[in-house]
């Protein structure tokens, strides 16, 4: 569970088009900001780590090319790695999320290892975006069980290691 000031701090890096000077800036800022939860950064660097496939971001568009919605498929570890977790900016369909979002205290979010891998992976540009219809966007939500998901609407290359976050 995080802070709504840490939820703001990581949908800065959910920018995309918000260049960051390096790596180790956005590691030190995630470890400033994120001072108490140590345990769920070190995780998600895990995921990036540990992954031999990038986060992949799924947008639906409008015509003109607006996003109208997204949703990652952040690869799983060890005995899931053939199933990826499909993660929205509201929800994820892990274990572990659904047990947060279950004891959900009103003055904390829910937020899993996999959605910040999300944040961290698109500051540090190690994520591949692939645009589908609304119809697929719709089918793949469906069959992914996504907790948190019915309020998904208008959601806005190199490996590194943890040696680069101490």
């Amino acid at each position: 569970m995080i802070s709504d000031s840490q939820v703001q701090f990581l949908e800065i890096f959910g920018d995309r088009n918000h260049k960051w000077e390096s790596q180790e800036d956005i590691l030190k800022l995630s470890r400033f900001y994120l001072y108490d939860q140590v345990k769920v950064l070190e995780s998600a660097l895990d995921v990036l780590d540990r992954s031999t496939t990038r986060i992949q971001c799924f947008d639906s568009k409008t015509k003109e090319g607006d996003i109208i919605r997204s949703f990652w498929k952040v690869p799983g570890t060890r005995r899931d790695s053939d199933n990826p977790y499909v993660c929205t900016e509201t929800g994820c369909n892990c274990v572990r999320y659904s047990e947060l979002a279950r004891a959900a205290d009103t003055m904390l979010t829910p937020f899993c290892k996999h959605r910040i891998a999300c944040y961290l992976a698109t500051a540090l540009d190690l994520v591949d975006y692939i645009q589908i219809s609304e119809e697929e966007f719709a089918q793949q939500l469906a069959s992914s069980s996504v907790v948190g998901i019915e309020s998904a609407n208008n959601i806005g290359r190199n490996k590194f290691t943890r040696a680069h976050y101490s």
